[in-house]
Parts: structure tokens; C-alpha cells; sequence
């Protein structure tokens, strides 16, 4: 069985036992979803370990470089993807 809409991160407030989408979201009335709740705190913890890791990683390289090398995969990801 195929998903209908893309997986999407969205924002959300749990209020009075309910969670409500802060933004506007593609999904019908009544449809079952699956919820991985992290709080929003510990979200922001992980992605500040995470870009903290490819920040090191990558401090020996030239941004430029770095630039030129996702701008090159990017390419090949769309010739593949086209080549289909």
C-alpha cells in the first residue's frame, strides 16, 4: 500500500489532549498518520550535535569546495534520476 502524501516534519501543540499543526498540512479528514513525538527542546539539542559533527568534519575543506562538491552530486542525482 503506497502513501498518498510525502513524510513530512511538521510543528505541532498538544493542547486539551489533541495535537494541533502549527502550519497547514496535506492530510484528509479522519486519515490515520504515525507520530514520532520529540520535544522540540531535544529536537534542537540533536541538530546542534549533528551540524556540530559536519562543522568538524569538514573545517579542513574550503567552503567552496565543499559547495562545488554538493553542486556536482546534485547533478548526478538528477541525471539518474531523469535517466529512468
Amino acid at each position: 500500500m503506497r502513501c498518498s502524501i510525502m513524510p513530512e516534519i511538521i510543528n505541532a501543540v498538544f493542547e486539551n489532549g489533541v495535537f494541533k499543526p502549527l502550519q497547514k498540512i496535506n492530510v484528509k479528514d479522519r486519515q490515520k498518520v504515525t507520530l514520532k513525538i520529540i520535544p522540540h527542546d531535544d529536537w534542537e539539542k540533536r541538530f546542534a550535535r549533528i551540524l556540530k559533527k559536519i562543522y568538524k568534519k569538514t573545517a579542513p575543506y574550503p567552503s567552496d569546495k565543499i559547495e562545488s562538491d554538493i553542486s556536482k552530486a546534485i547533478q548526478e542525482t538528477r541525471k539518474v534520476k531523469h535517466s529512468r
